[in-house]
């Protein structure tokens, strides 16, 4: 039963990863067509980039989880300072009411949950059966 919580965590952190580099590729690049094999080829990169760290480099994995933890952190302020003090001030019933279907979706549902997935990841419980 550990086996299939760790095999679909790989899986499903792999492909999600693997969906974001794609997406920001199509984004940064107006002549680029994203294609499935080429998300499967990103998705085999992410999982031998992950088993590359944890088995041949893994001396050095905990000054790699240091360094991203202060990455983490700079980055916070270094986009929350820049947002807070030059972005326009929004009115309080703006930012809660008014929702934007940016992705062209059918329906504005549709378009709430394909945003959610990125951050509902953590919260799936996909490797549960590892700590039952």
């Amino acid at each position: 039963m550990n086996v299939v919580g760790w095999q679909s965590a790989v899986a499903g952190v792999g492909f999600l990863n693997a969906s974001l580099i794609q997406g920001i590729s199509a984004l940064n690049s107006t002549s680029y067509s994203p294609t499935p094999w080429q998300a499967t080829l990103m998705f085999w990169a992410v999982v031998l980039v992950a088993v590359f760290m944890n088995t041949v480099v893994s001396s050095l994995l905990p000054k790699v989880e240091g360094l991203v933890l202060i990455l983490h952190v700079l980055g916070f302020f270094a986009i929350l300072i820049p947002l807070v003090s030059m972005g326009p001030p929004g009115d309080a019933t703006d930012v809660f009411t008014v929702f934007v279907n940016g992705g062209g979706w059918p329906t504005m549902g549709v378009s709430f949950m394909v945003g959610l997935v990125a951050t509902t990841w953590n919260f799936l419980g996909a490797d549960g059966a590892v700590h039952v």
